[in-house]
């Protein structure tokens, strides 16, 4: 016996150097093991607004917090398309992938977006659903006064 040291169900107090002893009569070794304890990425989702309405032409943060060990890295999807920040255009990322800045809203940015929370011992997903609406305006004819707008005149 003695062969094999089991930790289970590990948490992060059990995170450090162990050392293995052996010895007989001839003498003795060590060997010192260093142990990593690994926490899954997990985004972290109270208090957000994961329905958010926007108006054309103005700015918003969507937001993936997340924990983990080690720091989970962090995608982006637009519709199930990974996003590609040096492409895609009126889109920023800030907090080391936490936040998606959109810049000025537009209505093609309407959709579904996901963040996604990765590390060695697991991943996460968010999803969050985007409406941006544009106010209503009227455009208006230009016409003579007393001539109605949707009438013509010639001369």
């Amino acid at each position: 016996g003695g062969r094999q040291l089991k930790v289970s169900s590990a948490s992060l107090t059990d995170a450090g150097t162990y050392t293995c002893e052996a010895s007989n009569q001839a003498g003795t070794d060590s060997q010192d093991f260093r142990l990593s304890v690994h926490i899954p990425a997990l985004i972290e989702r109270a208090g957000l607004d994961r329905s958010p309405k926007l108006l054309e032409n103005s700015s918003h943060v969507l937001e993936c917090p997340v924990a983990g060990i080690p720091p989970p890295s962090i995608t982006w999807l637009y519709n199930g398309r990974e996003i590609d920040f040096q492409q895609a255009e009126g889109f920023a990322i800030g907090a080391g992938g936490q936040k998606l800045v959109i810049r000025r809203g537009e209505v093609a940015h309407s959709g579904d977006y996901e963040c996604v929370a990765e590390n060695d011992a697991g991943t996460d997903r968010m999803q969050y659903h985007l409406e941006v609406y544009v106010p209503p305006y009227i455009v208006a004819a230009l016409s003579s006064p007393g001539t109605p707008a949707s009438s013509s005149t010639r001369p």
